[in-house]
């Protein structure tokens, strides 16, 4: 394992953390963009992985779901997707 493994770890939770207030948060920010869309293409990339090394449903599922949380939080955070109701 290499000697940068403790600091991607630490981005890694640090981006998925602030995806998940970013899809929370009502003002819009592009830190939240950066960290949703980075959690996504790690996740994507996770499940492709998971799926390749032997056909673990459970481990695909699961980055999937992360996956999707991030693109729900980028988007919600670029303003291409909104939680808002009509009352609003």
């Amino acid at each position: 394992m290499s000697d940068l493994f403790p600091v991607f770890f630490i981005i890694f939770f640090a981006c998925l953390l602030a995806s998940v207030v970013g899809i929370f948060k009502k003002q819009r920010s592009l830190l939240f963009v950066f960290a949703g869309l980075s959690v996504m293409i790690a996740a994507s990339l996770g499940a492709l992985h998971a799926y390749g090394e032997g056909p673990s449903y459970t481990a695909v599922s699961v980055y999937a779901g992360i996956a999707i949380m991030g693109l729900i939080s980028g988007l919600r955070n670029l303003g291409l997707f909104s939680t808002r109701t009509l009352e609003d």
